[in-house]
Order: C-alpha cells, then sequence, then structure tokens
C-alpha cells in the first residue's frame, strides 16, 4: 500500500488524502513529482509495465466539492502531456471528480471536452453517489484504450454512500511489428450530412450563454459532437519501415537517376 495524506497546501486542516495497493508481484514505479495536493485536485500517477505490453499510466485523483475546475483539468491535462514519455502508453486513471457525468452543465461539459482532446473513454455508466433525494454519477474511471477492458461496473461496500468502481483489463499482447496511430475516418463522410446536422443541432444553450469561456465549451462540445458522429475516430496499424534509410530525398534522387 502507497499512502499519499492530505497536506497543508490543500487548504484543508484535516482528514482525506490518496492510497493505491499493488500486488507485490507486479513491476511498476512511481512517477517523479505526479503527487499533487492543492485546494483543486489531489492526484498521484504510477507506471506499471505489464509483460509483452505496452506500459500503463494510473492515475488516482480526487477534486474537492469547491475546486476549480479549470484548474483541475489543467492539471491533469498537464500530467498527461509531460509524465507520460511514449504517447502510445495506455492512460487509466480513475477518482472522485464531484462532477455529475449523467448531466449536460458547464462543468461536465468542460470535462467532456477534456477527454475528448486527450481521445478518452469514460468506462463507468451507472450513478455512483445515491441517497433520498439525488442520484449522481460522480466517480469516474477514464482510459485512451477501452477495448483493452473486458468489463467495469460498481460494487457495493456498504461503508460510504460512494459505491466502489472497477474495471478489469484484458490479457492482451503488443504486435511489436506494427504500429497503432489513430486517425479519423471519413469512409461515410457526407457534408451535406454533415451540415444538415449542424444546422437542426439545439444551440439555445449556446445564445443564452452571457459568459464567453461558457460559450466557447458548450460550441465546442456540440460542435465536436458531431464531428465525431460524421468523423469517428478509428485506429489503424501501420507497418514499421523495413528500410529506414528509404527516404522521401533517397526516392527523389532516384528519380532524377531514371
Amino acid at each position: 500500500m502507497y499512502r499519499f495524506d492530505r497536506t497543508s497546501e490543500s487548504g484543508k486542516l484535516a482528514g482525506g488524502g490518496l492510497a493505491l495497493y499493488i500486488r507485490d508481484h507486479y513491476d511498476f514505479s512511481l512517477v517523479d513529482n505526479s503527487f499533487i495536493c492543492s485546494p483543486d485536485i489531489e492526484m498521484v500517477w504510477i507506471k506499471l509495465s505489464l509483460k509483452s505490453s505496452k506500459p500503463t499510466y494510473i492515475c488516482s485523483f480526487y477534486r474537492p466539492p469547491d475546486g476549480s475546475i479549470p484548474n483541475f483539468i489543467s492539471h491533469l491535462e498537464n500530467c498527461i502531456e509531460e509524465i507520460i514519455d511514449d504517447p502510445l502508453s495506455d492512460i487509466l486513471f480513475l477518482g472522485d471528480s464531484n462532477i455529475d457525468h449523467l448531466k449536460c452543465t458547464p462543468n461536465s461539459t468542460k470535462l467532456r471536452m477534456f477527454s475528448t482532446k486527450f481521445n478518452l473513454s469514460q468506462l463507468i455508466t451507472q450513478p455512483t453517489r445515491v441517497s433520498n433525494n439525488t442520484s449522481t454519477l460522480i466517480d469516474h474511471i477514464y482510459v485512451n484504450n477501452p477495448e483493452l477492458y473486458a468489463h467495469s461496473g460498481q460494487l457495493e461496500p456498504g461503508l460510504s454512500d460512494h459505491v466502489l468502481i472497477f474495471t478489469a483489463r484484458k490479457r492482451a499482447k503488443l504486435c511489436k511489428s506494427k504500429t497503432t496511430i489513430i486517425i479519423r475516418d471519413y469512409k461515410h463522410f457526407s457534408q451535406i450530412n454533415f451540415l444538415h446536422s449542424i444546422q437542426n443541432e439545439d444551440w439555445t444553450d449556446l445564445f443564452n450563454s452571457t459568459d464567453v469561456n461558457e460559450a466557447v465549451s458548450i460550441f465546442n462540445f456540440i460542435f465536436l459532437k458531431i464531428v465525431n458522429e460524421h468523423m469517428p475516430f478509428r485506429k489503424i496499424r501501420v507497418r514499421e519501415r523495413s528500410a529506414p534509410w528509404v527516404t522521401s530525398e533517397f526516392l527523389s534522387i532516384l528519380d532524377l537517376k531514371e
């Protein structure tokens, strides 16, 4: 077990913190300088090395209910961009965001925009905190390769008003002879249908917004939703070049010779 107690930097006097439980036989390391404790987020990352597979970066996080959403997302973005040295690495981060994923609000829109930016999928679909008056999905699991996970869900521990969330990973081998890249799929794209979707979309929330930052977030969320419907992401495998010395310059020289 690795325990990270809440520090005075969080602005809170007592309680809280993070803990990670990892089986002894797993090869892992704590990511340097990844533990953050502030009024907006508590977070720590580990790098898990699996046999015959890419490394997996796992993050445990917590956002206080009164924490700044932009600062919370900014910390996550900086960690993904700075900590993860291999863009093809698997990413999994989970925790309590105190943002209801079941509702479309300015806060949930910002979080969805963040997940779209990094091509992340949120695996938990049912409420994770249920009371007599409310039912919210505020505990999330985000991954960039959802096909690697067999199933996800909730467990009722009976010890808290939150349920436990989990995901189970498949055993997968990495094909070293090929590289996976993410592209937009234009196979079935129709400009007419695309423009038709834009014209028929409900833009009321955008036009009613009086805050420019909120308006930008709403526009980006709606527009990217339409883009993803008509030009979805898909992963393709490309073969590694067997002759790296055959560059475009080399081919140009050959053309001149001929």
